[in-house]
This record gives C-alpha cells, sequence and structure tokens, in this order.
C-alpha cells in the first residue's frame, strides 16, 4: 500500500475571529515539528505549499518571504516532496492586503 502524507503549507484564510498571522507559529514551527516527527519513522512528507501567499509576501514581507523559502530547501534536503498550491486571492493583483493587524482578501 502506499500512503502520501500531505500537508498545506499556509497561514488562515481567512482568518478566523480572535486570530492573528503568526508565521512561525502557524507555518515554519507547525513545519518542522512535522518534518521531526515524520523521518524517524521513514515517512516522507508532501508540502503543499501557498505560492500567491509567498508572492504577497516577496512584495510585502521579504523577510518572512525568505524565510520561507529557505524551509522549503530544508525540506527537499531532508527527502520531503514540495508540490506546489495556489489561492489566487493572495495575489497582490487581486487586492490582498494587510493594514496593520487586519487582513483583506477580495
Amino acid at each position: 500500500m502506499n500512503v502520501a502524507v500531505t500537508l498545506d503549507y499556509e497561514t488562515w484564510h481567512p482568518i478566523p475571529t480572535g486570530k492573528n498571522i503568526d508565521w512561525e507559529v502557524d507555518v515554519f514551527g507547525p513545519a518542522q515539528k512535522m518534518m521531526d516527527l515524520a523521518e524517524p519513522l521513514g515517512v516522507p512528507l508532501t508540502f503543499f505549499v501557498e505560492m500567491g501567499e509567498h508572492f504577497w509576501l516577496l512584495q510585502n514581507d521579504p523577510p518572512v518571504a525568505a524565510k520561507m523559502a529557505n524551509q522549503w530547501k530544508e525540506m527537499a534536503k531532508r527527502g520531503h516532496d514540495i508540490q506546489l498550491h495556489l489561492h489566487p486571492n493572495w495575489l497582490p493583483e487581486l487586492g490582498a492586503k494587510r493594514e496593520g493587524e487586519n487582513w483583506q482578501w477580495d
């Protein structure tokens, strides 16, 4: 039997009431923890990385975008699979924006 263990690598969308996006808590930390749990068992993971979110970050928060890209490289080096995933409403051209802690997607 073949089983693919897949994970969406992305933040909240839309953000639930009372929540905020915390890249460390919502994305980077959980991805690291999943790799740490899977590897001793010999289980490769497939991460569906959200490209619209990454494109938004490239324009609006380059340090987070760079950290994201570096984690993807680490995933690949560690033997995990990376696949592209897209929510077009993250694209800046389609109106995604942040004002302080308030996010808007059109």
